[in-house]
């Protein structure tokens, strides 16, 4: 089973689930039309279960015995997703505009903050995304949520075994392997341009934790 989505979300206001929820500037509600925070463009999730042909009444090794034991009577499956990133905003730690607004300030923006080897240790170009300089006090104009943050590429899977114990009873030996390739899957960056060289656009944490391996035993009956 695999569904791939391809999506579009646009607001003018941050969700309150996830951002403050008051724009930087309360007469300018049209500079807050952007992605909305939990914009995801890009989705594809696969599901597999597969029976291996191996064992008693299966094309392979078919004899019982000894053989069909060990080997026969596995499942395969996985869980495989692959995502674009989330929108994030670059942001500046202070109000240029000297008003007191509660909403989370923008910088100015000068290109399109990309790099041609962006990592974790700097996500987006700090220079494209200079701080307001304006001595009477101003806004930023830098869109909202105009950076993309890290995808995903994960994969987990899983094997299972039944033993036949009578008619009626049976036994599953499952195996679970969860981010089974070991793949980081980076946090956002931080998007504060005053927090300065060494800080500004750098990742420091996952979302999804390392490689984790679980068994279980069910009896059915």
């Amino acid at each position: 089973m695999s569904a791939f989505t391809f999506s579009k979300s646009i607001n003018d206001q941050p969700e309150i689930c996830c951002n403050a929820p008051w724009p930087q500037n309360s007469y300018n509600i049209a500079a807050e039309r952007g992605l909305s925070d939990f914009d995801n463009r890009e989705r594809w999730v696969t599901s597999i279960d597969y029976e291996l042909p191996v064992g008693k009444g299966k094309q392979f090794l078919n004899q019982g015995g000894v053989l069909d034991a060990v080997l026969g009577g596995w499942h395969v499956g996985g869980i495989i997703t692959f995502r674009s990133g989330f929108p994030f905003s670059p942001q500046i730690g202070f109000d240029p505009s000297n008003t007191g607004s509660p909403g989370l300030q923008r910088s100015n923006q000068i290109g399109n903050g990309s790099l041609p080897n962006r990592g974790p240790n700097l996500w987006f170009n700090l220079n494209d995304f200079p701080v307001p300089n304006c001595p009477q006090g101003c806004f930023g104009d830098a869109g909202k949520n105009v950076l993309e943050g890290p995808g995903e590429k994960t994969a987990d899977l899983s094997a299972r075994k039944y033993f036949n114990l009578t008619e009626q009873i049976n036994l599953e030996f499952r195996a679970e392997f969860f981010n089974a390739f070991n793949h980081a899957v980076f946090s956002q960056p931080d998007p504060f341009i005053t927090d300065g060289p060494g800080a500004a656009g750098v990742i420091t944490s996952t979302v999804i934790p390392q490689r984790q391996v679980q068994f279980a035993l069910k009896l059915h009956f």
